[in-house]
């Protein structure tokens, strides 16, 4: 009995001794989120709009610095392709972003193309040499750079007359007019043929093709 009275006291004695105090895992600091302020962009868009028997294609770029490329793909349709910092968007002949599928069309079909590339320092390039009709025969190509310093470029095997608001091209196929506002310089790119390039009228970087026997 005196030793169960021992073992008792001694466990006793263990329960009344004071407990170290519990050391709580450190709070974590919690994060804070931030939002970060983007640049206001617009993805370029390209729409196509009934024009009678024909279609007038928009193509419609935004505040920073645009490159649209306007060719002859092997089938006779209209082709184009965005140039927009390092985003290089490959060859397409969809006139029209806003509706499903890809809406091609033949030259023949269009009457018109508008191009409005907003600010930026941006760039028309045309590539008539292997299709005149790159260039609507009914109203030609217009184009409205906005601000910075713009640029057009032409290339076709023909005669050129540029003035401070306009380009004609004078070939066998027929005459081809783009009007513009806003373009500070120019680049023409003749052909093999005797062309003549007429710039008198804007500062304008001028090439020939290759000299014939």
């Amino acid at each position: 009995m005196a030793r169960q009275r021992s073992v008792f006291s001694r466990f006793w004695a263990l329960l009344k001794q004071p407990s170290a105090p519990r050391k709580l895992p450190a709070r974590r600091r919690g994060r804070v989120l931030r939002l970060e302020r983007l640049e206001d962009r617009t993805v370029p868009s390209v729409t196509l709009l009934p024009d009678g028997s024909k279609f007038i294609v928009s193509f419609t770029g935004d505040a920073a610095p645009d490159t649209l490329v306007l060719r002859a793909n092997n089938a006779g349709q209209l082709e184009y392709q965005f140039y927009q910092f390092n985003n290089v968007t490959p060859f397409s002949t969809d006139l029209d972003t806003t509706t499903p599928g890809v809406q091609a069309k033949p030259l023949s079909a269009l009457s018109k193309i508008v191009v409005s590339l907003d600010g930026g320092e941006d760039s028309l390039t045309v590539d008539a040499s292997t299709n005149p009709d790159v260039i609507p025969a009914t109203a030609g190509i217009e184009f409205t750079a906005g601000t910075g310093t713009d640029t057009l470029a032409v290339t076709q095997d023909a005669d050129f007359t540029l003035t401070p608001t306009s380009l004609t091209i004078v070939a066998a196929a027929g005459n081809r007019t783009i009007s513009f506002t806003g373009v500070e310089q120019a680049s023409l790119t003749g052909g093999n043929a005797n062309n003549t390039l007429d710039a008198s009228g804007k500062t304008v970087t001028l090439y020939g093709g290759a000299i014939g026997p």
